[in-house]
């Protein structure tokens, strides 16, 4: 008798391990930096997804890594897009899905660990998949071109040379001379006030004149990362008196660690400051929506960041 009650055991032992693993798939095991990929869950023997035990911006994921410092690391850059539930059938059963679309923002392998769920007090694990991300590859083969250099003939009067160029170059001086002194005085004669702002309003001020002119629908996406990039910069230099304006992504990352800001706000600082790297040197592709979200995360940044008026005043 004892050992029905064993077999019973182990049965319902087994049941509960396979109820308690979510099954985990990716559209793409190697995708690039930028390009946008999905995740589904798929959770059997349930008729709706569960709970998650916790929320977040980013898919959990570790670092896979010969470096020791860095393996099994958390890793905090495959950012969740959008989720959308839904629900398939499989040989008449009704299975149902959750689906994250995300995008990974830096160049590794991942062990993807996924979120775990409550299913009525038991606790479900996601299953665990690899990836690879990796850069796009340069453009090779490109034709080269010969540069084409031009030497100057100088002819046996050369003083008479020199003497013309001197004779420029002072009346070039005279004439920057003229016209600095007639701007002068038209500024003074129209008094005009100089409006000073404050670094948060400035950074606000020229990221709503950058994306008023939406150069990425003129073919000019890069220049557009560029000046993002320089505005986002221009203000943490402003902000924290640390320059990052000179600094690589890398070395600017460093520079977060040392900010009184929280944790969230340095990961979501360097997800803006990758993404314009990858779309300025690697020519990713971005679609319009993530453009503008791109707007609302660094306006978040600004206001999160701006000391509120009774913490200046105190």
């Amino acid at each position: 008798m004892r050992i029905w009650y064993l077999y019973l055991f182990t049965f319902w032992c087994f049941i509960l391990n396979a109820q308690s693993e979510v099954d985990v798939t990716v559209s793409n095991k190697a995708p690039l930096v930028g390009d946008e990929f999905s995740i589904t869950c798929t959770f059997p023997n349930l008729k709706a997804v569960p709970k998650p035990i916790s929320d977040r911006n980013y898919y959990p994921a570790q670092f896979l890594s010969s470096d020791t410092s860095l393996n099994n690391q958390p890793y905090n850059f495959v950012e969740i897009l959008s989720i959308r539930d839904t629900v398939i059938l499989k040989k008449g059963i009704s299975f149902p899905q959750r689906i994250f679309q995300v995008i990974a923002w830096d160049s590794c392998e991942l062990r993807l660990i996924g979120f775990n769920y409550d299913n009525q007090g038991l606790k479900m694990l996601s299953q665990q998949v690899y990836i690879n991300v990796s850069y796009y590859e340069e453009n090779a083969g490109g034709e080269l071109f010969d540069i084409k250099e031009t030497f100057y003939n100088w002819s046996k009067n050369q003083q008479t040379v020199e003497l013309s160029y001197l004779l420029y170059f002072l009346v070039s001086v005279i004439l920057l001379l003229f016209i600095i002194f007639g701007a002068r005085k038209l500024l003074y004669s129209k008094k005009v006030q100089v409006i000073l702002m404050t670094c948060d309003e400035q950074a606000i001020s020229d990221l709503e004149k950058l994306f008023a002119q939406q150069l990425w629908k003129n073919e000019k996406i890069q220049e557009h990362f560029v000046r993002f990039s320089f505005i986002l910069r221009q203000y943490l230099t402003l902000r924290y008196e640390l320059s990052f304006l000179e600094k690589t992504t890398s070395q600017a990352k460093i520079l977060l660690v040392q900010l009184p800001i929280e944790a969230l706000i340095k990961n979501e600082i360097m997800s803006l400051l990758l993404a314009s790297d990858y779309i300025k040197f690697a020519d990713s592709k971005i679609s319009e929506a993530n453009i503008l979200k791109m707007k609302v995360r660094a306006l978040e940044i600004i206001e999160t960041t701006t000391p509120s008026k009774e913490k200046v005043d105190g």
